[in-house]
């Protein structure tokens, strides 16, 4: 399945969707270092997304980090499947806390 920003819908917690700019004029007025142009940007991810994590067999560990390296655009990351398949183990069990907790995963991210 090729990667697409439409393959997970997170809810947007900030910067705040409500009262965000609407229109080109709000948007111009934005000072350059707002948050809507430099972030930070955090999100939230549907529980299904952290249930899929949390069930991640080991087995298929190996395969996903070499699947994700295949895919990424970044060059540090492509060189290194051993290394996406340890962090996708530590996301695992991160995923599988917050379900036992019944909390939810986050996205921090820059703009």
């Amino acid at each position: 399945m090729p990667c697409t920003d439409e393959l997970v819908r997170t809810v947007v917690l900030y910067p705040p969707q409500e009262g965000a700019p609407t229109t080109d004029e709000e948007w111009g007025a934005l000072p350059e270092d707002s948050p809507y142009f430099v972030g930070p940007g955090i999100e939230e991810l549907p529980a299904d997304v952290r249930d899929t994590l949390a069930d991640v067999p080991d087995g298929r560990l190996v395969e996903l980090g070499e699947r994700w390296a295949e895919s990424d655009d970044d060059s540090m990351f492509r060189t290194d499947p051993p290394q996406l398949s340890e962090l996708i183990a530590e996301l695992r069990g991160l995923a599988r806390r917050a379900r036992d907790e019944g909390q939810s995963l986050y996205c921090w991210s820059s703009l």
